[in-house]
C-alpha cells in the first residue's frame, strides 16, 4: 500500500507531511506567513513558504513516528523521506494497537474491532495525525479497561502511567480530552471496591488538563483551515451567544439526510466507516468482510465478559453506563463545535446541520460503545470461541487482500 498505491485515501495528506517535516525539523510552533495575513505554515525546500491551517495546530506528538524516521533519513530525498516517514507510522501505530489488544484482556475484541475497520488501517499508511490519534487513544482505553478489572490498592506506579498517558491524550485531537473522564471508572470501583475515595486520580486529572492548556496557549492566534483569526473569533462568539442555535444544529447534523447538504462531500464523508474513506470508496464485497468480522469480535466480548457483568452490582452498572454516555454525547458535542468553527460559523448557519462532519473522527469513542452495548450482559455464550476467531482471522485475511486489489490494480 505504502509503494505500490494507484489509487491513495491520504485525507489532508500533503498538509500532514509537511507539519510533520517541520516538526521533526525541531520547529514545533508553526510560522506566520510573512507576506501577512492570517496564514500559518513553514517553508517548503525550495524556500517558498506553504501554508497548512488545517495541521498547523497539531501538536508535535502526533507526529512522533515521522520524528523517529528522520533521525535515520532526514538528509535523504524528500520522496525517500516520506516512505520511511510511512512505514514508521505504520510500523508505530500497529505496535501501539497491539499493546492495546494486549492489555486490554477481556475487552481486547472490542479494540481489535475497531482497529480492524479499513479506515483506521488506511490512516496508517502515511503520515497522519489521525494514525497517532486512533492507536493512542485505543491504547488509553485498553489501560482504563485494565485497571478497572484489577481491582487491587492503588500504587504510584499507577497514577505514573496514567498521568503520562493523559499528558499524551492531552496532545491529540481536542476532542479526546473528554476520554481522560474514563478515570472516574478505575476511582468508582477503586471506591465500590475498599470504601476509600481515591483523590489520587485527580493527579493524572490534573497532569492532563495542564498539558491541553500549554499547547491551546501555543497555537491560541491561529485559526483553522481558511478562516481569517477574525472570523474564527466571531465564531466562537456566535456559539457563545446562541447555545439553543447550536443545541439545534447539534439534532440536525444528527437527522438531516445527507443529500440535502450543501458540501457534495459530505455524503462520502459520513459513510466512512462502511467504504473506509471518502476517496476510494471500497465496495460492500470488500466491505463485508470486515463488517462481519467486527459483529463477531463484539460476540467473542461479550461472551468473555459475561462471568465479569455477571458479578457487577447494579450501582457500578448504572455509574458507567452514565460515564460512558456522558463521554460519548460530549465527545459528540466538541466535534459539533470544532466542526461549525472550522467551516465558518456565521449567522446564517445558526441552526442548520454542520458541513463536514465526518465518521472516522468518531473510532476514539467506537470501543466506549461496543462496552455500553456489553453492559447489559445478554447471556451471549460462545461454546467454540476458537472456530469463531479462526473465522474471523480468515474473513480479515479477505478483506485485507480485497483492499490490497482496490488499491494497487489500474481499474481506470
Amino acid at each position: 500500500m505504502i509503494f505500490f498505491d494507484r489509487y491513495p485515501a491520504r485525507n489532508d495528506g500533503e498538509s500532514h507531511w509537511l507539519r510533520a517535516v517541520q516538526v521533526a525539523s525541531g520547529l514545533f510552533v508553526p510560522l506566520r506567513d510573512p507576506a501577512g495575513g492570517d496564514r500559518y505554515g513553514g517553508f517548503r525546500a525550495n524556500g517558498a513558504f506553504a501554508s497548512f491551517n488545517n495541521t498547523a495546530i497539531n501538536s508535535p506528538f502526533l507526529y512522533y513516528p515521522t520524528i523517529f524516521s528522520q533521525f535515520f533519513f532526514r538528509y535523504t530525498a524528500e520522496h525517500v523521506q516520506y516512505v520511511a516517514a510511512s512505514i514508521s507510522t505504520l510500523l508505530c501505530c500497529t505496535v501501539c494497537i497491539a499493546l492495546a489488544i494486549h492489555i486490554a484482556g477481556q475487552m481486547g475484541e472490542l479494540i481489535a474491532a475497531t482497529a480492524f475497520i479499513p479506515t483506521v488501517f488506511l490512516s496508517m499508511v502515511f503520515p497522519s495525525a489521525d494514525a497517532v490519534t486512533n492507536s493512542f487513544a485505543l491504547l488509553f482505553i485498553a489501560v482504563v479497561c485494565r485497571y478497572s478489572v484489577l481491582l487491587k490498592a492503588t500504587s504510584w506506579q499507577t497514577i505514573l502511567i496514567l498521568s503520562l498517558l493523559c499528558i499524551g491524550l492531552a496532545q491529540i485531537k481536542t476532542t479526546c480530552l473528554v476520554l481522560m473522564l474514563l478515570i472516574g471508572v478505575i476511582a468508582w470501583r477503586q471506591y465500590r471496591h475498599d470504601r476509600h475515595i481515591p483523590i489520587e486520580y485527580f493527579i493524572p486529572l490534573g497532569f492532563g488538563v495542564s498539558s491541553a492548556l500549554i499547547w491551546w496557549w501555543q497555537i491560541r492566534s491561529i485559526s483553522p483551515w481558511i478562516l481569517s483569526y477574525q472570523q474564527y473569533v466571531d465564531g466562537k462568539q456566535l456559539l457563545i451567544h446562541h447555545p439553543f442555535a447550536f443545541l439545534k444544529g447539534v439534532i440536525m447534523t444528527v437527522f438531516q439526510p445527507l443529500d440535502l447538504s450543501k458540501d457534495q462531500f459530505n455524503v462520502q464523508r459520513n459513510i466512512q466507516l462502511y467504504t473506509g474513506t471518502e476517496n476510494t470508496m471500497l465496495p460492500m464485497t470488500v466491505m463485508v468482510f470486515f463488517i462481519i468480522s467486527c459483529i463477531a469480535l463484539w460476540m467473542v466480548a461479550a461472551s468473555k465478559s459475561h462471568l465479569v457483568l455477571s458479578k457487577m452490582e447494579p450501582a457500578d452498572r448504572v455509574f458507567i453506563q452514565t460515564i460512558l454516555a456522558s463521554i460519548i454525547v460530549l465527545f459528540y458535542l466538541l466535534t459539533c463545535v470544532a466542526m461549525a468553527l472550522v467551516m465558518g460559523y456565521t449567522p446564517q448557519n445558526l441552526g442548520k446541520a454542520f458541513d463536514g462532519m465526518q465518521s472516522r473522527y468518531f473510532v476514539p469513542v467506537l470501543p466506549l460503545i461496543g462496552i455500553m452495548l456489553l453492559i447489559p450482559n445478554w447471556g451471549i455464550v460462545i461454546r467454540h470461541s476458537k472456530a469463531l476467531e479462526r473465522c474471523v482471522l480468515v474473513f480479515l485475511w479477505l478483506g485485507f487482500v480485497g483492499i490490497l486489489a482496490a488499491h494497487t490494480i489500474r481499474f481506470i
